[in-house]
């Protein structure tokens, strides 16, 4: 089947990509020459069977906006195919082009990643759907209004979120998790890239954080760039990412997190800057206690000395008594309690900065 026109901008330039030549008729992927999206030949069998049918419009874009809605509802259930019927309910002309585009692209590649795409696909399919969301995202900005901030940024929360569910996609073990895990961290990147870039915006702040949400959504749970991927039988093996794009993702978090912290200079613990820089150096939370206890204790000796230095309680046992179990002690504190302070301190930056990293390395490279 042939198809004769793109379902998104109605152009009929179209050709199919390079590296997908060699695919099946039913797994083709399009590429418009006019505004260089690609996209899967069961979209377009979904459009050319609505048009033929009754297509579903609303006006203003209400019923699209409904049918994403509803979309989002299947995607959020793990119900991708559902989702997908859903979003070819309706055809060209779209308004809303982007947030279609991408829910779609979304749900075929995490259905395929599921196992329980449409039409199948193996590896080499599977592969296309991610380039093929990899590309839309370069284009990102064409389909984007330039006058319209508030609308700008409802649809790319809308893509945001699409795409946070795709990098949080629990995977399965496959002879190509490798390769997946590398192109979806890629994916992730272009939209943070794409986000960090908006710098004109007034909503500058809301595009940071969602950058750092896809960043951190980009390195996985617990941000080394490791993911854990099921083998069977309740057991996981670790996955890297390469360390060129580990670094990457590192540089570009910490550009991001001193963005928002020029945002937000006093701003608190709980910001996204404070979760990504590096935590400041800063006493031990039992320095408190300890100065409290020494000014207590020094007030308490200051005390005693000035009731009895009139009296006869100024002997040669009481200056002993004050001084062995008084100034001693203080004085053992006030010297001994920053030491500990600072070795505690520099062994843990040693073992941040040494140990872990070596401990991942092995874990990785010496398995």
């Amino acid at each position: 089947m042939a198809a004769n026109y793109c379902i998104y901008c109605g152009s009929s330039e179209l050709s199919v990509p390079g590296s997908l030549k060699s695919a099946s008729d039913n797994r083709r992927l399009f590429h418009c020459q006019t505004c260089r999206t690609v996209f899967t030949d069961l979209e377009m069998r979904f459009d050319e069977y609505r048009a033929a049918a009754a297509p579903q419009r609303g006006t203003d874009g209400n019923g699209e906006k409904a049918a994403l809605q509803k979309a989002w509802k299947f995607m959020r259930q793990m119900r991708w195919n559902t989702a997908l019927e859903q979003l070819g309910q309706h055809v060209y002309p779209l308004e809303h082009k982007l947030e279609f585009m991408i829910f779609r692209d979304v749900c075929q590649i995490n259905s395929w990643l599921m196992n329980c795409s449409i039409i199948g696909g193996g590896a080499s399919y599977g592969h296309s759907l991610l380039d093929m969301l990899d590309s839309n995202m370069q284009n990102i900005e064409d389909w984007l209004p330039a006058d319209d901030e508030k609308a700008r940024l409802q649809i790319l929360q809308n893509v945001y979120n699409a795409v946070m569910h795709l990098g949080s996609t629990v995977l399965s073990y496959r002879t190509d998790i490798q390769i997946i895990i590398r192109k979806r961290a890629a994916v992730i990147c272009v939209l943070a890239a794409f986000l960090q870039e908006q710098q004109s915006s007034s909503y500058n702040r809301e595009y940071l954080g969602m950058a750092a949400d896809l960043l951190s959504n980009a390195l996985g749970r617990q941000q080394t760039g490791v993911f854990y991927v099921s083998t069977g039988n309740e057991q996981s093996q670790p996955f890297s990412l390469p360390l060129s794009r580990i670094k990457q993702i590192s540089e570009m978090r910490a550009v991001n997190a001193e963005q928002i912290r020029k945002l937000n200079p006093n701003s608190g613990t709980n910001n996204q800057a404070a979760r990504l820089l590096p935590a400041k150096f800063t006493g031990s939370p039992n320095f408190p206690v300890y100065f409290l206890l020494l000014l207590f204790l020094t007030l308490c000796a200051g005390c005693g000395i000035m009731m009895c230095i009139d009296g006869p309680l100024i002997t040669d046992a009481s200056l002993s008594f004050l001084f062995n179990y008084l100034f001693i002690p203080i004085c053992f504190i006030a010297l001994v309690g920053p030491v500990l302070f600072l070795t505690r301190h520099t062994l843990f930056f040693y073992y941040d900065r040494y140990y872990k990293k070596r401990s991942l390395y092995n874990r990785l490279y010496n398995r």
